[in-house]
């Protein structure tokens, strides 16, 4: 036996730990009935309740994803063998590496491009045999026609512009090159090289920069048409150009090309002879563009065209038996479907709003939690374990965010455990309650929040932002507490006092300071007074003459007379407009 995707037996592992999983929510939903509901309210809604039939349903459950999982891994057992007879295109692609594909005006450089470009076509082929020929001023087949594509990626990826030695750019000697290609035929798994490849479609793709420097591939492009052989052109760079960049075998830059005359060699797009090609085999022309979708357009013009016949060729074919655990666990997960664990709705509905309480949050849920929290909350402040009563509020607040007694209780428990940062931001959250009283009471505990940080000011304002608050309620109708009114005057009283002292205290600091650096600066100008000031003159620098010798007086003469005939040579050549021309080998 063996498994098409084993992969997918990973699953099993996650599995195996469900019932750990299952056993923690069952304990956490235990402990919310015994927070929540009395011990004769939990009996009476768990009335005619099973557990025997829930854990028999979780077995179910348990068993019947455990199948599912051995079904998705496809099992398969036995063997038989059928032949199969591919069909699909013959594709050859002319990839050019001379050393004008180094140009950088397509990221990250032409010969990059192009390869990307024929991944491309590679992965969105699918049984269609593939070539490529590399070419510079001379050519030869890379990768024979073949339905391996992974070794035409491996191929691909060591194509660089040290494949070719002679360098140039020959598009003619590429196709015929690609033609015999073509027409001698490739290796597929059950092939031998050099067998001849049926009559069916056959395309040739080239992917250059268009510098040809032999001019006789349009020619040769008409009889590609007569052998039914359609030439796909696309164009690697752009019309502005750019330098050919030097480097070296760690692809360090050490500079640019350069010309037999020392010039910079400035490579561009040229079009004119891939358009030809095209144009005469009847293809067409394609600049090469940042989306590639030229790709996509080309797979498209070709996929109509008549498939080539492949040789035949015999396969194993394993026989599946993946239904088998596919209806086990179907049939496993329909009887616990319809088991029941509780004799009525009502108990059912508890049970599972107990266990998914245990485990996840949510707002129809979270009424139980909240009430736990909060009272082990004010059990844990009774017993000044400020640390967790700030856990405790902080989840009841977390499932009831808008109700200020959350905000509130999370504040004086965050101001006890020593955050007076932390505590005025909840009671900031308690100031906007609606209620008057309780906003005043919010007001209260932020003031005193900002007393613990010595911010006088910022207290009063709460103070009296409080008091105001209680002012409004009184006038829309609402009763306000005489107890949080007077807290309210007798605190904004006093931090206007603590205010007052620490103003007093800073000026009386500030006019001891004033006095110092008054004495200070006093005996600085006496300092001054007594010193004189003194006046320095930059001494006038002396020339001293150096005697030169004779043969100094020879190189400098010579090298006079050196400058003076170079100044008469351009003047000539400025004169005259004459340039003398010079045939330049390219190697680019």
């Amino acid at each position: 036996m063996r498994f098409q995707s084993p992969q997918t037996l990973w699953l099993l592992f996650p599995l195996l730990l469900s019932p750990f999983f299952w056993k923690w929510l069952e304990s956490r939903a235990r402990r919310a009935f015994q927070g929540f509901l009395s011990t004769e309210m939990t009996a009476s809604l768990l009335k005619g309740f099973s557990p025997g039939r829930r854990r028999a349903r979780f077995v179910f459950l348990f068993f019947a994803a455990l199948f599912g999982v051995l079904a998705l891994a496809r099992p398969q057992m036995g063997t038989r063998e059928e032949t199969m007879r591919s069909q699909g295109l013959d594709v050859v692609f002319l990839l050019d590496v001379s050393n004008s594909m180094l140009t950088e005006d397509a990221l990250p450089s032409r010969l990059m491009k192009a390869k990307h470009m024929i991944r491309g076509f590679l992965d969105r082929l699918s049984g269609d045999r593939v070539g490529i020929v590399a070419f510079a001023g001379s050519a030869y087949p890379a990768a024979p026609l073949t339905t391996d594509y992974d070794f035409v990626r491996q191929t691909l990826e060591i194509l660089s512009e040290r494949s070719i030695a002679n360098q140039g750019t020959d598009l003619s000697k590429a196709l015929k090159v690609g033609v015999e290609l073509l027409e001698r035929g490739g290796v597929n798994e059950d092939e031998t090289p050099g067998e001849p490849a049926p009559a069916g479609g056959r395309v040739i793709v080239a992917l250059s920069d268009g510098e040809d420097q032999v001019g006789k591939e349009a020619e040769y492009a008409r009889e590609l048409k007569k052998r039914g052989i359609v030439v796909y052109t696309i164009g690697i760079g752009s019309l502005k150009g750019g330098p050919i960049p030097v480097r070296d075998e760690g692809g360090s830059l050490r500079g640019y090309k350069r010309d037999r005359s020392g010039g910079m060699v400035l490579s561009r797009l040229e079009s004119g002879s891939l358009e030809a090609i095209a144009a005469e085999s009847g293809g067409k022309f394609y600049p090469a563009s940042s989306n590639e979708g030229e790709v996509d357009e080309i797979i498209g013009n070709v996929s109509g065209m008549e498939r080539t016949e492949g040789t035949e060729r015999k396969v194993v074919v394993y026989d599946e038996l993946f239904q088998y655990p596919l209806a086990m666990a179907i049939v496993l997960f329909l009887i616990q479907l319809f088991m029941s664990e509780a004799s009525s709705v009502a108990t059912a509905a508890v049970l599972f709003l107990a266990l998914v309480s245990g485990a996840f949050p949510g707002p129809a849920l979270g009424s139980i939690r909240e009430y736990r929290d909060s009272k082990e909350g004010v059990r844990a402040y009774g017993e000044n374990d400020y640390p967790e009563a700030v856990r405790r509020f902080g989840n009841a607040q977390a499932d009831n965010p808008g109700l200020p007694t959350h905000h509130m209780n999370l504040g004086d428990a965050l101001l006890k455990a020593g955050s007076p940062e932390g505590a005025a931001r909840e009671f900031e959250q308690a100031l906007k309650s609606r209620d008057a009283n309780e906003a005043a009471r919010g007001a209260f505990n932020l003031g005193k929040a900002f007393e613990a940080t010595e911010n006088h000011e910022q207290a009063i304002r709460s103070y009296q932002q409080g008091l105001d608050r209680l002012l409004g309620g009184e006038k829309g109708g609402e009763k306000a507490d005489p107890e949080v009114v007077e807290r309210l005057k007798r605190a904004l009283q006093n931090a206007q006092q603590q205010k007052q002292r620490k103003k007093e205290g800073k000026d009386k600091k500030d006019g001891g300071q004033d006095q110092k650096d008054k004495k200070k600066d006093e005996s600085k100008d006496e300092e001054k007074k007594k010193e004189e000031p003194k006046q320095y003159t930059n001494p006038k620098p002396k020339f001293k003459p150096e005697k030169l010798t004779e043969n100094d007086a020879k190189r400098i003469l010579k090298q006079l007379q050196e400058q003076e005939s170079k100044t008469q040579v351009r003047v000539m050549r400025a004169k005259t407009g004459k340039v003398q021309d010079t045939k330049i080998e390219k190697d680019w």
